[in-house]
């Protein structure tokens, strides 16, 4: 099992120490719930074996940035927020689900261009100072419920809807976060295709 101090092939350490130092900047920011609850067993790897939302979100992760190198950057959040350049997300941790200091890391990337996904499975501690800080950014913010994320999912639509992203509700144990990213992600050209 990989930790957060793993580099994943084609994340924005590993393409950095590829090409010298030097990196395109990403195109999708993705802000990966690891609360607790993100261990519950009701994903699919993609061999079709289940797992937790964690490893089979994780596994999605890997495979995306191998697809398209350097264009993902990850920030995990629980109880704390902690960008990833490595690209892989601590393991599951803290009984909180704290966004908005996630969304503040997040908004230094905010150029207009940059896309943001959210993947979580339950409504933030947080949620007036997410969505006050979601308000801010100049591109829109795409949110995956996953899980049974019942209060959680309200909250998603919530958010995306008042920063002009999407709403999305997975109900395929991750599959649609590999699948929403994609659609995201330009075709890729140029030194690092």
């Amino acid at each position: 099992m990989r930790t957060a101090l793993a580099i994943v092939p084609g994340s924005v350490a590993d393409m950095a120490a590829r090409n010298q130092g030097q990196i395109i900047p990403p195109s999708v920011c993705v802000l990966f719930d690891i609360s607790y609850s993100m261990r519950a067993e009701d994903a699919v790897m993609a061999d079709g074996a289940r797992t937790s939302r964690f490893l089979a979100g994780a596994e999605q992760l890997t495979l995306l940035q191998a697809q398209y190198p350097g264009q993902i950057i990850l920030i995990d959040f629980g109880d704390l927020a902690q960008v990833r350049p490595g690209g892989h997300p601590d393991e599951p941790n803290g009984m909180n689900t704290f966004l908005a200091p996630a969304l503040q890391l997040a908004k230094e990337l905010d150029t207009g261009v940059m896309r943001f996904v959210i993947i979580s499975d339950g409504c933030p501690q947080d949620e007036n100072p997410s969505l006050e800080v979601g308000q801010t950014f100049l591109a829109g913010i795409d949110t995956i419920a996953v899980g049974e994320a019942n209060n959680g999912a309200v909250f998603l639509r919530k958010l995306a809807e008042a920063t002009g992203g999407t709403y999305h509700r997975d109900t395929s144990g991750m599959r649609l976060l590999g699948a929403t990213i994609r659609a995201l992600l330009p075709t890729l050209t140029g030194p690092f295709a």
